[in-house]
């Protein structure tokens, strides 16, 4: 018995799982037609027996090839029918749509940009008026060349107020003087000082405040210099240098010997202890030799409680006096260690003096000056300087009365100044002194105050952080408004920026406003340059319209209407999806309602269904009366009111909307200080084809960290997520960092990064803490040398269509669209792209690092994860891609 032989169709087809590209063809042009001149002679025919010819030029085997050709072309449209039958093979966006809805995904459609405006008020009416403007304010973009006008509208209220135009910040600072204080800012032309002359700090009470280092009331002006004044206060205000210590060494030995010692305050104190106790004189004027130490100052300052006063006034005592009997003649006294009773006085030198002064004694309350000083009135401030034994005091009362005396005393006679003062001296806090003990060689009075005029001192630290200080206060500023800071970077002179910030606190007093706002504000500003607008609003693409889309019929089921133009506008939104139409329908008066699909609408529910229609239109369809509700009978009895714009044309430039389509009274101008971001065209094939099976991975709801990278990029807006786990505090929480159509970052308080974070939140378990941040883009720069097939024409220098090709392939491949975040770029993926390019038989890598690090060549660079930035900010993770430098390919 003879084999039969096989035909060669239909051939056999074998597709394993994952392929991109199926085969389906069950045979070609040339196998058909084998396969039926084959037919032709099978014993199964016996009527063909005599049927001999193989010529093609006979009719028959013209129609044999005729169907072998229709067999061809079914075969060939079946295969291109198969692949559109699978996601993974489909080539059209139509395929692809169909099939995502058969898993109730909808492509996303064309979104809205948005961005937030700044408006000028119209300031010839009341500054501080404040005026509420409702939502829908229309504003036309300027188009640069082969642009189209764009047209954007507020969606929030705006809070517009003249005097919120260009809020100056602080520049000038009242000076607020403290205790510790060693410089001031002082008015030349009404105030003259001289070094030399003696100043007090006066409180609030009019009370002298002694420096707490030395605890003296008088301060000396040691030096007076003519400044600019725009000089900051701070590059002014220089504190006499901290002396050098005394050699360690010469100190260890005597310190032993003074420890004791320094806490006494009075001489006779002092004495008693040198007096009580053995000491070695060597070591006691050793010490007081090397520390040149105030005894008495030091004792102060260690007892003393700290506290700082601030807004201290300024005076200059302007006249010093010396008491009657300062020019007595001297008395001789001897001094010694192991001294007869008697006196001990006291001059700055060591601790033990033996120079010999008279002792003459002041009185009470009454002083007698030198001469005869008129200008000395009742009510002046006095200050006393003097010493009593060892220690020097001062103390400080004020004038009941003052006359011109003459005065006989100590062999001295002449005209003097009698002053009474009140019984009760004040002196520096913890000190306490017996004016009439005070000597009078040696003592003064310091008297006739004179204020000192304090002018403000300009403020030269640059506008920074989270703090902003303005020029006026502004009770009309509230926490939870956004406002426009504008100025020139400091570190980058000669440009100018804007940043918006939202206001976290306002605190306002007399004079000024302090603002704390948040995020801190990314760069350092130039004070001078600064200026804050708060006339703010959210505005959106698309321009309102309001259209009667025709009358309903109530005998016809899931009756349906075309918005007469598009794109319909889609905003995003805290949902699902991502995003929201701004279509409203009205029936007769009544809105109806929006659902995705009418499989759970109720019979009579007024609910209708929206669907994108393939060339951009949008159709809304009306229930049956069973799912969903029929429309009533009537004359042009349904209106939509929708808004029309969408897309990347949307993405305008910063300053680009600058025209107010419908202008309100108290408005004059507008402008978006930053650019408009999250407009997109639509999802496109390769994003449907990637997005479409994600609402089925993770069926509304989010538990792991691949469901949260998974319903992020199905949110309308995301086009890649990386979810990690990382610690906020002391709670651990999801760190989501996204990406959107551009490398530039998202916004993160506003559009698509708060909407994703609310619908995440009402998918995830209650409890789950996500935070959600911009991917940062990182660039790399990529160096090579390559062998070029002697074939293709190479020119030198790293020119020619080889080197072209090849620095085209690194940029696709190694673009942000085929970029992940948080994938590292290898060597390896470098070398294999290059030497994909024909042409190219051989690679050697020189350079890959990041763009700020030096030029190595790195095997690996590692994207960073989540980490915290400057100020404490959340950091998203990286996304590396080739940066913008040029490529550089050479030879070997």
């Amino acid at each position: 018995m003879t084999q039969m032989i096989p035909k060669p169709t239909p051939v056999a087809l074998d597709n394993r799982p994952g392929l991109e590209q199926l085969t389906r063809r069950t045979g070609r042009h040339a196998l058909f037609k084998e396969s039926m001149m084959r037919g032709l002679r099978s014993r199964h025919r016996p009527g063909l027996t005599g049927f001999a010819t193989q010529s093609d030029a006979d009719w028959s085997i013209a129609l044999i090839d005729a169907w072998a050709s229709v067999c061809d072309v079914l075969s060939f449209y079946g295969e291109r029918i198969s692949h559109e039958s699978y996601l993974r093979t489909a080539t059209e966006l139509f395929s692809v749509e169909a099939l995502a809805e058969l898993i109730g995904y909808q492509l996303t459609p064309p979104t809205a940009a948005e961005t937030h405006l700044a408006f000028m008020a119209e300031d010839d009416e009341d500054a501080h008026l404040l005026t509420l403007l409702p939502p829908g304010i229309g504003i036309k973009s300027i188009p640069g060349e082969g642009e189209q006008p764009q047209s954007f509208e507020t969606v929030e209220d705006l809070r517009v107020k003249a005097a919120w135009n260009a809020m100056p910040v602080l520049g000038h600072w009242p000076q607020s003087l403290g205790p510790s204080d060693r410089g001031m800012f002082v008015d030349a032309q009404r105030t003259q000082l001289r070094p030399g002359a003696r100043v007090v700090m006066l409180d609030g009470q009019g009370a002298p405040v002694a420096d707490p280092v030395n605890g003296k009331l008088l301060r000396r002006v040691a030096e007076v210099r003519s400044v600019n004044a725009q000089v900051s206060f701070a590059a002014l205000a220089r504190d006499v240098a901290t002396p050098a210590l005394p050699n360690p060494a010469s100190l260890l030995r005597p310190l032993p010997a003074l420890g004791s010692v320094l806490p006494t305050t009075s001489p006779a104190e002092m004495i008693a202890g040198l007096k009580t106790n053995r000491w070695d004189r060597a070591l006691v004027l050793e010490a007081s030799d090397e520390l040149n130490l105030d005894l008495a100052d030091l004792g102060r300052s260690l007892r003393a409680q700290p506290h700082v006063e601030e807004g201290l006034q300024p005076q200059v005592l302007t006249l010093a006096c010396r008491f009657f009997g300062h020019n007595a003649l001297t008395q001789r006294a001897e001094t010694v260690l192991d001294p007869v009773p008697g006196k001990i006085w006291d001059q700055r030198g060591g601790i033990v003096d033996t120079s010999a002064l008279p002792a003459l004694g002041l009185g009470e309350r009454e002083l007698f000056l030198d001469r005869d000083y008129g200008d000395i009135a009742p009510g002046m401030l006095l200050v006393v300087r003097g010493f009593s034994g060892a220690d020097m005091f001062e103390a400080w009362s004020h004038v009941l009365e003052a006359e011109s005396v003459s005065l006989e005393a100590f062999g001295l006679s002449g005209e003097a100044t009698r002053l009474v003062v009140p019984q009760d001296w004040n002196t520096v806090e913890g000190a306490e002194i017996d004016i009439g003990a005070l000597y009078v060689r040696g003592s003064a009075l310091f008297t006739l105050p004179a204020p000192v005029t304090l002018p403000d001192v300009t403020i030269a630290a640059d506008v920074a952080g989270a703090e902003i200080l303005l020029d006026k206060p502004d009770v009309d500023l509230a926490p939870g408004q956004f406002v426009f800071v504008t100025g020139e970077r400091s570190d980058m002179p000669g440009v100018t920026a804007s940043e918006r910030v939202q206001i976290k606190e306002v605190e306002v007093n007399g004079t000024t406003g302090r603002l704390i706002v948040e995020p801190a504000l990314s760069h350092p500003y130039q004070r001078a340059s600064v200026t804050l607008n708060a006339n703010t609003a959210r505005a959106t693409h698309g321009e309102s319209l309001t259209q009667v889309l025709g009358s309903g019929d109530a005998t016809k089921p899931f009756q349906s209407f075309t918005l007469k133009d598009s794109p319909l506008t889609y905003v995003s939104a805290d949902t699902a999806s991502g995003r929201a139409a701004t279509l409203e329908v009205f029936v007769e008066g009544v809105k109806w309602h929006e659902v995705a699909a009418f499989d759970q609408a109720e019979p009579g529910a007024r609910v209708y269904v929206l669907t994108t229609l393939s060339d951009g239109s949008s159709r809304v369809t009306f229930g049956n009366g069973v799912m969903g509700a029929r429309l009533p009978t009537g004359l042009a009895n349904i209106e939509a009111r929708y808004r029309k714009g969408a897309g990347a044309q949307g993405r305008v430039r910063a300053g680009q909307l600058s025209l107010l389509a419908s202008k309100p009274r108290s408005l004059s101008s507008v402008s978006n200080p930053l650019p408009a971001t999250g407009g997109s065209d639509g999802e496109a094939l390769e994003d449907a084809r990637m997005n479409a099976p994600l609402p089925v991975l993770t069926m509304g709801r989010v538990v792991s960290l691949k469901d949260f990278a998974d319903f992020a990029r199905g949110f309308a807006g995301v086009t890649k997520a990386h979810a990690a786990w990382s610690w906020v505090g002391r709670n651990q929480t999801v760190f989501l960092s996204v990406a959107g159509e551009t490398p530039d970052p998202l916004p993160i308080d506003s559009g698509v990064i708060p909407n994703l974070k609310a619908a995440i939140e009402q998918a995830a378990p209650s409890g789950t803490g996500v935070v959600i941040r911009s991917a940062r883009v990182v660039g790399a720069v990529v160096s090579a040398k390559l062998r070029i097939d002697p074939d293709y024409t190479a020119q030198s220098g790293g020119t020619g269509p080889v080197f072209d090709a090849a620095r085209a392939a690194l940029r696709t491949a190694f673009s942000f669209e085929c970029r992940a975040v948080g994938a590292p770029l290898r060597a390896s993926e470098v070398v294999s792209v290059l030497q994909g390019v024909d042409g190219v038989i051989g690679v050697d890598l020189d350079l890959l690092h990041r763009v700020a690090n030096p030029p190595v060549r790195a095997d690996i660079l590692r994207a960073h994860l989540p980490r915290q930035g400057g100020q404490g900010a959340l950091q998203g993770g990286e996304l590396i891609v080739l940066s913008d430098e040029p490529i550089v390919l050479g030879v070997f």
